[in-house]
């Protein structure tokens, strides 16, 4: 009997610990696809970070083969990707030329995603960063 406790005992601690498992940073191309990314903040390489107010109005969708939606703010932009294990690359980001409102921050947001270098998930929190700062976002 103290046997087969103990194999249950341990059965249900292991059951308890797999959900952890699968909670480590991640950057296997895959994760980032399908459902919409939404821009939390974007964190400058001198330290500041800017609180984003509307996140749903800087977001990415990653699609299978290399294609990528964006919306920065009010406009919407298409282009490429490309992903080798926590490195990525956006290109050829083709947008609209609307004139935002000055409180806008779809430079910041362009810029950081045109100078992105490495990617990485952890949890709900896809983070992209490069020359230009680092991109927090959720799904």
């Amino acid at each position: 009997m103290v046997r087969r406790n103990t194999v249950l005992a341990l059965l249900l601690g292991l059951t308890a610990l797999a959900p952890a498992c699968g909670q480590g940073v991640l950057t296997d191309p895959s994760v980032i696809i399908g459902g919409v990314w939404k821009l939390r903040s974007i964190e400058s390489d001198a330290g500041s970070i800017t609180g984003i107010p509307n996140p749903t109005g800087y977001t990415l969708t990653f699609q299978d083969a290399g294609r990528l939606g964006v919306r920065a703010d009010c406009n919407l932009c298409t282009g490429g990707y490309t992903v080798s294990g926590d490195q990525i690359q956006i290109s050829n980001l083709a947008c609209t030329k609307a004139v935002c409102s000055s409180s806008s921050h779809d430079k910041e947001f362009l810029a950081a995603l045109g100078a992105a270098e490495t990617f990485s998930v952890l949890g709900i929190e896809l983070a992209i960063e490069g020359t230009k700062g680092t991109l927090r976002m959720n799904r």
